[in-house]
């Protein structure tokens, strides 16, 4: 958000053409957003696979103390 600010200010104040900065800028966050979807489709997918296991019991020993 700072970023389109400080390019925006730019634009206006100076009359620099930002365009393609902004463009640029766009595209890798819609990469970032993309790759983050992503990860979250897997991580809920692993999870639903986890679910789906039946799980393990618990199996816990207690030492016995030396007679």
């Amino acid at each position: 958000m700072t970023r389109i600010g400080l390019l925006m200010l730019e634009q206006l104040h100076c009359g620099i053409d930002v365009s393609k900065k902004i463009a640029a800028d766009q595209a890798i966050l819609e990469n970032v957003q993309r790759k983050a979807q992503g990860d979250y489709e897997d991580n809920m997918a692993a999870a639903r696979r986890a679910a789906s296991r039946p799980q393990q019991p618990i199996v816990v020993q207690v030492p016995q103390p030396a007679s």
